[in-house]
């Protein structure tokens, strides 16, 4: 738990200690996204020089020396290992936004009223995605949809219209909607 008081400062009131995004690798089995897709977000994240965590769930160890190697010459993320339910969600309850596929770590944002950009593999997942004003919701997303949507959320756009309708299978390609009220993240550096 000490790492996460000197990560995240859980008991400090501090605007600061919730300007990150948090990204939750996970989920069971077809809703998962592939590795490579993690670590092409990390490099883009890295790339916009936005702070962001990652967070691993128990199913996720096989993900974890990948990840932290990534993540060892990192300028603006932070690996969190798994975490017991309750300081998992005090953790998750101070970050601005949570990208994650369809998992638990989902429902408790929603839950916490974090906002959430939900990437979405199976159409059955389309039933419980969050759908509030602040959520976005990505079906089959590339990690440049991912980045145009966490960039919307933290310049405070609020892009309610879908971007693509439908694609040649008539499903739904992504639906972006962005939080209002949202504070620069970006670092100046």
């Amino acid at each position: 738990m000490t790492k996460i008081r000197q990560l995240f400062s859980l008991h400090s009131d501090h605007s600061s200690d919730t300007d990150f995004i948090a990204i939750f690798v996970g989920g069971h089995q077809n809703k998962r996204w592939p590795l490579a897709f993690w670590l092409m977000l990390i490099d883009a994240m890295e790339a916009c020089k936005i702070r962001y965590v990652v967070f691993l769930g128990p199913e996720e160890f096989r993900l974890l020396a990948p990840i932290e190697q990534r993540l060892m010459s990192s300028l603006y993320g932070s690996l969190c290992p798994p975490l017991p339910i309750r300081h998992f969600a005090a953790v998750l309850g101070r970050a601005r936004l949570l990208v994650t596929p369809d998992s638990g770590p989902m429902h408790l944002a929603a839950a916490l009223d974090v906002a959430t950009i939900s990437l979405v593999r199976q159409k059955k997942s389309l039933a419980f995605v969050p759908r509030e004003a602040y959520d976005t919701i990505l079906w089959r997303p590339e990690n440049s949809t991912v980045i145009v949507a966490i960039s919307a959320n933290l310049d405070g756009q609020n892009a309610t219209a879908p971007v693509q309708l439908a694609s040649a299978t008539n499903q739904p390609t992504q639906w972006v909607r962005t939080p209002p009220s949202a504070a620069p993240l970006r670092s100046s550096y």
